[in-house]
């Protein structure tokens, strides 16, 4: 696996926000969101709005209408996506799978990935559970050593595999994040990570990996919670042979008792502050007071000053705490 450099230094800043169409938008990941589009209109770069949509039970045409038309509410416009279209489309997972099995086969090819006929998937793989890097990784598979014409004839015959990808245990994936600063992880903690499980679905990493990769994006801004997702698809960049792109890991948000933010805690999604009668501004700008500050004195911004005055350097590592209570004084 070839090492290539850092960062990717692209020119304008590309930057995506890639949520869950079958959720209500909740207010974390409208931070996500507006901190991406403050960064893209900051430097003049591109916001492209990527709709994950794998939930085919709950992600429908009117969830995914109710999601673009609470960003719209909020003033938060993209350059490319759903509804407006760009060079890199479409713009939906669901009708991106051909691309993700044709990279999976490039991987293949060169070696940096192998068919996996283990079964079931491991917990943390894909179709299982979260497992998080603190958990030992998964021993090494024997799939790894099995010859690559013998494993091509095996999925040829119709035998059910996974498409792991081959992680050098010997190294760290390391790097500078724009928000949580230097994270080294040892890539002996990840395991030889699924890239696609039997029925041709890509793990998150992956299909992210895939999609940042062919939309040329520069900047990975999205919440602390996605971290550990981060080393595999540094080394998935490092086996496209394409620079990294910066990642920046948005500090947690929390209520005021000091638990995680979440539905039905105090915390409205973007539609019940609209059917509470929260303006857009009010609710803008509380949003980016969640981990970022401009003077600590200022508290009160319009949109286009938050766009003059953001920078990813006045974002803090510490938790973020949403008071609903100033949400109310700012819509005041």
């Amino acid at each position: 696996m070839q090492q290539r450099p850092a960062t990717a230094a692209q020119q304008p800043v590309r930057v995506r926000f890639a949520p869950n169409a079958a959720l209500p938008l909740q207010l974390g990941a409208a931070r996500t969101a507006l901190f991406n589009w403050l960064w893209a209109r900051k430097r003049d770069g591109v916001l492209v709005l990527r709709v994950e949509d794998c939930d085919a039970e709950r992600c429908t045409d009117a969830s995914l209408h109710r999601l673009l038309d609470d960003l719209r509410w909020l003033g938060l416009d993209w350059d490319e996506g759903p509804g407006v279209g760009g060079p890199f489309g479409p713009y939906q997972r669901t009708l991106r799978r051909v691309l993700y099995r044709a990279e999976a086969e490039r991987l293949l090819r060169h070696g940096s990935a192998y068919r996996c006929f283990c079964a079931p998937a491991p917990p943390g793989e894909a179709g299982g559970a979260e497992r998080t890097l603190a958990a030992p990784a998964a021993p090494a598979c024997r799939c790894a050593q099995q010859d690559p014409g013998e494993a091509e004839r095996r999925a040829q015959t119709g035998q059910a595999h996974h498409v792991r990808l081959r992680v050098p245990a010997t190294e760290d994936v390391a790097w500078i994040d724009l928000v949580q600063g230097e994270m080294n992880f040892p890539a002996s903690s990840l395991g030889d990570a699924v890239l696609m499980g039997p029925d041709g679905a890509p793990s998150q990493e992956f299909a992210a990996a895939v999609d940042d990769a062919k939309m040329h994006i520069s900047h990975v801004l999205r919440g602390i919670e996605h971290l550990e997702r981060a080393p595999v698809q540094l080394l998935l960049y490092d086996a496209f042979g394409l620079p990294r792109p910066e990642y920046g890991h948005l500090p947690a948000i929390t209520g005021l008792d000091g638990l995680p933010l979440a539905p039905g805690d105090g915390a409205p999604t973007v539609s019940e502050c609209r059917s509470r009668g929260i303006l857009p501004q009010a609710l803008l700008n509380c949003l980016a007071l969640l981990g970022w500050a401009y003077d600590g004195v200022h508290e009160v911004f319009a949109p286009r000053e938050l766009v003059a005055h953001f920078d990813l350097r006045g974002v803090r590592r510490d938790t973020a705490v949403f008071d609903l209570g100033k949400l109310l004084w700012l819509n005041h």
